[in-house]
């Protein structure tokens, strides 16, 4: 059902005749914190693959992204691919299938680094990924080209880009970095309102677009009968994130708090999160966090504010959890505060909520079905790729 080989070859979302005349998307996607590159390593130490079998399976395993675009754009009837421009294994395998020619991974390791370290050169691999992509955006001439936040590029680079797609996107989700060529895109989409609003001040096209849940997960975690009778809490901890450290150490004072993800050692050295530090949780193993806790905390990194823009929102209510979040003004667009979602105003009502929740089976229960059901009615991957597609039509061509 998936392509992921940018000429299409081998591999064909198109299933029909009337879909030949349909837009063709190319997605360039971020190497989250190396997910997809570990998970390659570990699919090679089993034996050399093709490319394109080796990019299926990766993103079958439902990494960051995974294959949840692709699989929603085929659903409504687009031809959909995605790259990974700094998954170098694997775009390494690409260029080696397709004559690309590009310096040998052996150049990037020692002894050879001292001569482009020692001279500032731009380190060879770099070179190479970059010269991939540039290769696979020409080969495949989309439609839509649809870059996400996180992937290396330059003024240069997106007008070489732009040369071989029809329009193009940026996906957004971070601060913002002014070395970025904003004004290169088309149009920009972001999860986080008050970006959105700052592109728009700089006169760029932009429009906001939640996450969402990709539904198929379903079919291989069943959400538990019976849920573990903690607070969980998904993400990742960073010198950067100081409120979000000093908000999960409060809370996990008063409540038990099961924490997945990377950063335990910013948290106080007496912090009880430390002692139910998990490591990061990827793929379906990430779904099973969710499907068998019986509430979900969230908590914004600075850059969102109190914006509703956090993926595990709708990765949490799409398993069932009861999900307990910051209250924003913006909540009420996505789900119904105090009935599809619980709220908390302060770090106080968040331990006295998530306490009275975790007391009241029940009460979370009912949040958690009803905030299911929102989810699923219209917080899919298929609702978004809808957006986008609405947007991108009134672009013109």
């Amino acid at each position: 059902m998936t392509a992921v080989d940018p000429r299409g070859e081998g591999s064909d979302i198109v299933s029909s005749p009337e879909m030949a005349d349909r837009p063709d998307v190319l997605m360039l996607m971020e190497d989250y914190r190396g997910s997809y590159t570990k998970a390659v390593e570990a699919l090679e130490a089993g034996g050399r693959r093709r490319y394109e079998d080796l990019a299926r399976e990766v993103f079958s395993q439902a990494i960051y992204y995974g294959d949840a675009y692709l699989g929603a754009f085929a659903q409504v009837g687009v031809r959909a691919r995605q790259v990974v421009p700094t998954c170098s294994p694997l775009q390494r395998r690409w260029a080696l299938e397709n004559n690309v020619s590009i310096p040998p991974a052996i150049v990037t390791r020692r002894p050879f680094r001292w001569f482009w370290t020692r001279r500032g050169l731009r380190p060879p691999n770099t070179q190479a990924l970059e010269r991939i992509v540039d290769e696979q955006v020409r080969r495949a001439r989309p439609d839509l080209l649809w870059v996400f936040s996180g992937v290396p590029m330059t003024d240069a680079g997106v007008g070489q880009w732009r040369a071989s797609a029809g329009n193009t996107a940026l996906w957004w989700s971070c601060e913002l970095d002014e070395a970025t060529p904003y004004h290169r895109f088309d149009l920009i989409l972001s999860c986080i309102q008050p970006l959105v609003e700052e592109f728009r001040r700089r006169g760029l096209r932009a429009e906001h677009m939640p996450h969402a849940f990709d539904a198929r997960v379903l079919g291989r975690v069943a959400p538990a009968n019976v849920r573990i009778p903690r607070v969980a809490f998904v993400g990742n901890l960073s010198a950067q994130h100081r409120e979000r450290v000093g908000f999960l150490d409060a809370l996990s004072r008063e409540v038990e708090l099961d924490f997945y993800g990377l950063g335990a050692e910013h948290l106080p050295p007496d912090s009880p999160v430390r002692v139910r530090a998990h490591g990061p949780a990827w793929g379906d193993d990430l779904y099973r966090v969710y499907a068998n806790h019986a509430v979900v905390i969230h908590r914004n990194g600075e850059v969102a504010g109190t914006s509703p823009s956090a993926k595990r929102l709708f990765e949490a209510t799409g398993m069932g959890a009861c999900v307990l979040t910051e209250e924003d003004q913006m909540l009420g667009r996505l789900f119904e505060p105090g009935t599809e979602i619980a709220t908390y105003r302060s770090t106080d009502e968040a331990v006295a909520t998530a306490r009275n929740l975790l007391l009241d089976p029940a009460a979370a229960h009912a949040i958690a079905t009803a905030g299911q059901l929102r989810t699923l009615a219209d917080h899919t991957y298929q609702s978004r790729v809808k957006q986008l597609l609405g947007h991108v039509d009134s672009l013109g061509r």
